[in-house]
C-alpha cells in the first residue's frame, strides 16, 4: 500500500451533564478524567508515528485530546470547523417517554433529509465533512496525518471511503478515543484499522454503544 496514512481519532470521553444533572452546551464540554486516561493510552500507542500534520475540529474536546496525543512533539494543530460534530436540536423538545429511543436510535434508518435529534440534517452534515476530507486527501504534502474529530464525523468519513454512506452511521461504532487508519495508494483508499481502543484492546469494558450510553445519561437527568 502507499506511504500516506490518515489516523482518524474520535475525541476521548466526555460528559454532557454536570454533577447536578444540568445539560452542558455540547460545544463546550471538556474531557473527563477517564477521557484523559484514554487519550494517554493512545499517546503511548502512537508514540512512534511521525505525524507531519494534525487537524482538529476546534471544539475543546478535540483540542484537549490532540494535545495529550501529541505530548512532547512540536506540531501545531490546524482547525477545520466543518469537521465538528453533527448538531442536534434541544433535548427538552423531545417527549420524556421517547427520549431514550430517540437518542439510542438516532443513527438508524438514515437518509439525507433525516435530522439528528431535530437539528442538523445528515445530508448537510455529510456534505460539509466530505468537503474537508476530499480537500485533505487531495493535498499530497503530508504522509502521516492525525485528525481528531467526533463519532458522527468519523462515520461520515469512513462511510464515504467504504461507499456505505448513511448505512455506516448505524453499523460502525466509534468508541471514545478510538483510532481508525486509512491508507492511500494514488486515488485508492483502504481502511486498515477501525475503532481501535488502546486502553481496552479487546473491548471487554466497552459493551454499550456510545449513543446508548448518551441515551442513558439523558434519561437519568432529563427523563423525569
Amino acid at each position: 500500500m502507499g506511504d500516506r496514512r490518515l489516523w482518524l481519532m474520535r475525541h476521548a470521553d466526555v460528559s454532557y451533564f454536570d454533577e447536578a444533572g444540568r445539560a452542558l452546551p455540547p460545544r463546550t464540554v471538556p474531557l473527563t478524567e477517564r477521557g484523559r486516561v484514554q487519550a494517554q493510552a493512545v499517546q503511548r500507542a502512537l508514540r512512534n508515528v511521525a505525524f507531519d500534520r494534525c487537524i482538529v475540529s476546534g471544539l475543546p474536546r478535540t483540542l484537549e485530546t490532540a494535545r495529550i496525543v501529541l505530548e512532547g512533539r512540536s506540531l501545531d494543530m490546524e482547525v477545520r470547523e466543518d469537521l465538528r460534530e453533527i448538531e442536534g436540536g434541544r433535548l427538552a423538545d423531545i417527549a420524556p417517554e421517547s427520549l431514550h429511543d430517540e437518542i439510542a436510535g438516532a443513527f438508524q434508518g438514515l437518509g439525507p433529509e433525516r435530522r439528528f435529534l431535530g437539528g442538523e440534517s445528515f445530508g448537510d452534515f455529510s456534505s460539509r465533512v466530505q468537503r474537508v476530507y476530499d480537500e485533505l486527501v487531495a493535498d499530497e504534502s503530508w504522509h502521516q496525518l492525525l485528525v481528531v474529530a467526533h463519532g458522527a464525523t468519523n462515520r461520515a468519513i469512513l462511510g464515504h471511503v467504504l461507499r456505505a454512506e448513511y448505512d455506516a452511521f448505524a453499523v460502525l461504532e466509534q468508541d471514545p478515543a478510538c483510532v481508525n487508519l486509512i491508507e492511500y495508494a494514488g486515488s485508492h483508499a483502504m481502511v486498515r484499522l477501525c475503532n481501535a481502543t488502546p486502553y481496552d484492546p479487546a473491548k471487554t469494558e466497552l459493551r454499550a454503544s456510545t449513543m446508548a450510553e448518551y441515551a442513558e445519561q439523558a434519561l437519568r437527568w432529563l427523563g423525569g
